[in-house]
């Protein structure tokens, strides 16, 4: 099995996991079936990658909806991303490149998946933990601050 593969049902089989806890921890049991049917759907449909992913991603809101641990439906919502992510990859990779090539593209996809995943996560999970109250024009400028921090990182990146 490749690394690739390893990840594509890694990602989906932990994500669907931690819906599936979340919604077992608050007695949905017929929301656990739902998320249960999904990953069989997701481990045996290679095409259908994209409803896969909408249908946890809705998975996930429907969760929180019903009182399930905001954070294991995020979690269980990234995992998702990433898994469609990496199922969608080999379209992206060009037939008769040398396998040098393709490995490096690899590694680069990985690194750039990993840090939006991991860097939208934290976001998220704080957001879920902490808690104050701002006036809108402070949120705005914030806001916009913080999308100049992530352009200029995004350069660093790529220079």
């Amino acid at each position: 099995m490749t690394l690739q593969r390893f990840l594509k049902w890694g990602t989906l089989t932990t994500g669907v996991v931690c819906l599936a806890t979340g919604y077992g921890l608050v007695g949905q049991w017929g929301l656990l079936a739902v998320a249960g049917l999904v990953w069989l759907a997701g481990m045996l449909a290679a095409g259908w990658s994209m409803v896969v992913f909408v249908v946890l991603v809705g998975l996930a809101t429907v969760g929180v909806c019903v009182g399930a641990w905001p954070i294991l439906m995020i979690l269980g919502a990234t995992l998702a991303l990433a898994s469609w992510d990496l199922a969608n990859w080999e379209d992206f990779v060009a037939d008769g490149l040398p396998a040098e090539t393709v490995a490096r593209f690899e590694w680069r996809h990985y690194t750039y998946l990993a840090l939006a995943l991991g860097s939208g996560l934290l976001v998220a999970i704080i957001g879920q933990l902490v808690s104050f109250q701002l006036p809108f024009g402070i949120l705005v400028l914030l806001a916009v601050l913080m999308l100049l921090g992530v352009d200029q990182m995004w350069r660093l990146v790529k220079g």
